[in-house]
C-alpha cells in the first residue's frame, strides 16, 4: 500500500509538474501575445499619425498647386492677348512697310526722271554753247 501511495504520490506530483509547466508556458505565452498586441498597437498608431500628416501635407501642397495653376492660367491668358497684340502691330508695321516701300519706289522713279531731266537739260545747253560759240 505504502508503494501505492508512493506511486500515486509520483504521479501526482509529475502531474503538478506538468500542469505548472503548461501554466508557466501559458503565462509566458500569454505575455507574448500582449507584448507583441502592444507593439502592434503603437506601430499602428505611428503610421495612422503619418498617414495624417502625409494627407496634410497632400492638402497642403494640392492646394499650392492649384494655386500655382491658377496664376499660370493668368499669366498663359496675359501672354496670349499681348501675342495678339504684337500680331496686330506686326500686321500694322507689314502694311505701314509696304506702302513706305511702294513711296521708296516712286520716289527712285521719280528720281531717275529728274536726273535723266538734268542731263538731258545740261546736254541742251552744252549744245546750245557749242552753237552759239560756232556761228
Amino acid at each position: 500500500m505504502s508503494e501505492n501511495i508512493l506511486r500515486t504520490s509520483a504521479r501526482n506530483v509529475n502531474e503538478v509538474r506538468d500542469i505548472n509547466r503548461d501554466l508557466v508556458e501559458q503565462s509566458l505565452r500569454m505575455r507574448c501575445l500582449a507584448y507583441l498586441s502592444q507593439v502592434k498597437a503603437t506601430l499602428l498608431t505611428e503610421t495612422i499619425f503619418e498617414v495624417d500628416n502625409s494627407k496634410k501635407n497632400l492638402k497642403d501642397l494640392n492646394s499650392r498647386l492649384v494655386s500655382q495653376n491658377d496664376l499660370i492660367s493668368e499669366q498663359k491668358e496675359e501672354i496670349q492677348t499681348q501675342l495678339e497684340e504684337l500680331t496686330i502691330t506686326r500686321l500694322e508695321l507689314e502694311k505701314a512697310n509696304a506702302a513706305l516701300e511702294e513711296k521708296n519706289r516712286e520716289l527712285g522713279r521719280f528720281n531717275r526722271l529728274f536726273i535723266d531731266r538734268e542731263f538731258r537739260i545740261k546736254e541742251l545747253k552744252d549744245r546750245l554753247k557749242e552753237l552759239e560759240g560756232n556761228p
